[in-house]
């Protein structure tokens, strides 16, 4: 699978993540949000299922979809991995206030990030689909 031009979509999407991650250490920090294993239930089944929308994607990819799991599945997989580590260790062990404040914005950025990832890569498949069907007509195939 040969990799293709970088579009930037990559570098935008970890700024986002870190912008939220700031948010939401913000509000950890002063102790305002309790819902805490909820969330990070909710966060690994979310990221499971992305996990086997990328694997799927990968198995059964044409030529055509290289591009968009080159150019979005290495940071899918980061963000995936990144949540559901980070979730299952503050699911797993206790820390003080400080601690779980960091804990939850990393926990943030990798899921965040994610998330974008995953709707940038259905996108990108979405975009490529078109583009293949336009030329299809194109030349009356």
């Amino acid at each position: 699978m040969g990799c293709y031009k970088k579009t930037g979509l990559n570098i935008i999407s970890i700024i986002i993540s870190i912008v939220f991650a700031f948010i939401v250490f913000s509000i950890f920090s002063t102790e305002i949000f309790t819902a805490i294993p909820t969330l990070l239930f909710t966060a690994i089944g979310v990221t499971g299922f992305f996990l086997i929308v990328l694997l799927g994607t990968i198995l059964f990819s044409r030529r055509k979809e290289e591009y968009c799991l080159c150019e979005f599945g290495p940071l899918l997989l980061i963000g995936i991995l990144g949540t559901i580590v980070i979730a299952s260790l503050l699911l797993a062990i206790t820390v003080g206030a400080t601690a779980l404040a960091v804990l939850i914005a990393i926990f943030t950025f990798f899921f965040v990030l994610a998330i974008i990832q995953f709707f940038l890569l259905v996108l990108c498949l979405i975009k490529i689909e078109c583009i293949c069907k336009d030329k299809c007509r194109e030349n009356n195939c």
